[in-house]
């Protein structure tokens, strides 16, 4: 996260995209779009979703700006900054906590219950976290329980393969519930959209 010192706005990147993370009020995100458009960000339709507004254009590049986490309704955006890590002492420049960031996966794929096309990419980029990040899963244990979100411990027993052990949590789900999780997942789709 970086703040801007000209705007008085806070941004933060979230999967990869520059997006304003604001932390005060809604309306307020409107000096956002207003900074976006001045600098030559066009969009072809003003929409707000439940967690951003309408993507931006700019020479290639797309900005979607966010004014929460995607699928993380009800929970204050002070509650969520409060789990962001300064990159140095006293730095205006955060980034995700681990946990957060594992989180912020899990919960933006679980929106349309893991949608076939998104599956493969959600378990490679948690595989990736695992990796390359230490997790204190009591630490993810406490955000779930204090946002009542459920755990992804589940999908890392159903999915083994995609997930180092010693980086997976020592808790285990019921191995049959983790079998009948990866069937579910891995079903071809019941029913067809009609045309």
């Amino acid at each position: 996260m970086r703040c801007s010192k000209k705007t008085e706005s806070v941004f933060t990147p979230i999967k990869g995209w520059l997006s304003p993370f604001e932390s005060i009020r809604f309306p307020d995100c409107g000096r956002i779009r207003d900074v976006l458009k001045r600098d030559g960000w066009s969009h072809e339709l003003e929409a707000i979703a439940d967690h951003h507004f309408a993507v931006r254009r700019k020479n290639g590049f797309c900005l979607e700006p966010h004014f929460t986490l995607p699928n993380f309704n009800g929970i204050p955006v002070r509650e969520l900054w409060k789990e962001c890590i300064p990159i140095q002492e006293g730095a205006c420049r955060h980034v995700l906590s681990p946990e957060l960031n594992l989180l912020l996966l899990y919960r933006h794929n679980n929106i349309d219950f893991f949608r076939k096309s998104n599956l493969p990419k959600l378990l490679t980029d948690l595989g990736f976290l695992l990796k390359s990040s230490r997790i204190n899963w009591e630490k993810l244990a406490r955000l779930c329980r204090n946002f009542r979100f459920g755990t992804p411990e589940l999908l890392f027993q159903a999915f083994p393969e995609f997930f180092p052990e010693v980086s997976r949590p020592a808790e285990e789900s019921s191995a049959e519930a983790a079998r009948a999780l990866r069937s579910i997942l891995l079903a071809p789709p019941q029913f067809e959209t009609m045309s």
